[in-house]
């Protein structure tokens, strides 16, 4: 398993762990703060590069520098702008937006990467 399936993975085992122990009153405040906000571009932007290989892209394409760039924009927007605004559990948080950034440095540097292909040599 490549990087770019196995990292992405991993990430989302992180996320749902994460929920689990704090369901279970065991959350630790800064993992409880911003873990699932560093996490979700890893575990969405990794689903969709995986998506992408799969319906025919060639393992060696990866998602454009500028989608990640564009999904913290847009989280931002929806989730520290817009949300705070209706929802009055909602708070707009910078502390988030920085959360997003370095999730989408993690996907970009560690997870955004042509998978290996193996050739096969004639024998």
């Amino acid at each position: 398993m490549h990087a770019s399936t196995a990292l992405p993975l991993i990430a989302a085992l992180t996320a749902a762990a994460n929920r689990f122990a704090e369901s279970q009153g065991m959350a630790i405040p800064i993992i409880h703060a911003w873990l699932d906000d560093v996490l979700v571009l890893p575990v969405a932007l990794g689903a969709a590069l995986w998506l992408h290989r799969r319906s025919g892209r060639a393992a060696s394409w990866t998602l454009p520098v500028a989608h990640a760039w564009i999904a913290v924009l847009v989280l931002t927007i929806v989730f520290e702008v817009v949300l705070p605004r209706f929802d009055t559990s909602a708070t707009a948080d910078p502390w988030d937006v920085l959360a997003y950034s370095v999730g989408a440095v993690l996907f970009l540097s560690a997870m955004n990467r042509p998978a290996r292909v193996e050739m096969e040599t004639a024998s």
